[in-house]
């Protein structure tokens, strides 16, 4: 049941919206403190009621519990993990600190913005993958474990390799419609663009390295993802003393983006060994179409964008007409790339509209 608890994230965010429009005037930047305060406190009673539909809670202390021993011993890796992502990111914000004036703030207006969309897209795969992996892991099933897999990986490549080619081209636009207002001006656009395209290309292997980490959890095992972050985080730290001289901020996030490419191709490795009947072979030939698909996307893209932009049909100078602009582009490029896999007989794509189709019935 995926709806129900996704509602918890709304309740919290019209909480904090609505605070901070009712008080803003009164209690300035506090008001999204008490906003977020007020939204998480809600949010968690709204958890506490839809979890007793399903089961209710029996308030018992016993730290000699075996299954409590257990599940303590598999989570202290998975918050070592978690710890090195975010040791990574101190990191990052450290060595741009020596850096001109802005590259944190650029950095960090990228990473929130690339941030958001794994949010909204690959946090929404892996959550929903991980009850086949789990069910699967349950009854021993290798071969579902393995079919399951190949179409997260599948659907993650459908979707993220043309929003990276997308958003990279669109870079400008996209960060001229969130944040160009007030002090962020146009030298801010054209130095946070480049390094959002870039963290927009580690979003794909973020999503691969989550996918495999989780069938890694559905079979009790959190060390070697454990290992596999922490190892990121010590080669991050290496590429980003070795480039940061060379390329300034990007290099940061050219870093990151290698770092992450290198440890997800790692531990897709080590989840093959795993399960013997995961295979890679069938990706390449999708991989393959999808990538002909996304280029073919930016090639009409960059042509109707420099037809406009010619013609002058267009300012770019308003947040209207830049909203515009790329809504006219980002619509052309989901119908051009459905229709070259459509035409390029792409299973997958069939196998999306015919689920679509399905739940409308």
């Amino acid at each position: 049941s995926f709806l129900l608890p996704s509602i918890g994230s709304l309740v919290l965010n019209l909480i904090f919206v609505s605070v901070i429009i009712l008080t803003a005037e009164i209690y300035g930047i506090n008001a999204a403190v008490i906003g977020t305060v007020l939204g998480s406190i809600i949010s968690f009673l709204y958890s506490i009621l839809i979890r007793r539909k399903y089961f209710k809670y029996s308030f018992i202390c016993n730290p000699r519990d075996p299954s409590l021993i257990s599940s303590m011993k598999k989570t202290i890796p998975i918050f070592v993990g978690i710890g090195a992502a975010e040791v990574n990111k101190l990191v990052d914000t450290l060595v741009a600190s020596f850096l001109n004036t802005g590259a944190i703030s650029m950095l960090s207006y990228a990473s929130k913005l690339s941030s958001a969309v794994s949010t909204l897209l690959v946090n929404s795969i892996t959550t929903v993958v991980y009850q086949e992996f789990a069910e699967s892991a349950a009854k021993k099933d290798d071969k579902r474990m393995a079919a399951s897999l190949l179409f997260s990986i599948k659907m993650i490549l459908f979707v993220m390799i043309p929003i990276m080619a997308g958003g990279a081209l669109l870079s400008k636009e996209i960060i001229t419609i969130v944040y160009r207002r007030g002090a962020f001006d146009s030298y801010a656009v054209d130095g946070t663009a480049p390094i959002f395209s870039m963290y927009l290309l580690c979003l794909l292997f973020i999503a691969l390295r989550q996918v495999a980490s989780r069938v890694f959890y559905a079979y009790g095992d959190t060390i070697v993802p454990m290992k596999n972050s922490l190892f990121g985080i010590a080669l991050n730290i290496i590429l980003d003393f070795s480039v940061v001289k060379f390329l300034g901020a990007i290099g940061l996030a050219l870093a990151t983006t290698f770092a992450n490419a290198l440890i997800s191709i790692l531990i897709l490795i080590e989840l093959k060994k795993k399960n013997n009947y995961i295979s890679y072979n069938e990706i390449l030939p999708l991989f393959a179409r999808i990538s002909l698909a996304s280029f073919l996307m930016v090639g009409s893209i960059y042509c109707i964008r420099i037809f406009i932009l010619d013609n002058q049909m267009v300012s770019l100078n308003g947040f209207i007409e830049t909203m515009l602009f790329t809504s006219i582009n980002v619509v052309l490029g989901v119908v051009v790339y459905c229709i070259t896999l459509f035409l390029l007989k792409t299973e997958e794509l069939s196998m999306i509209i015919g689920t679509i189709l399905r739940r409308k019935k």
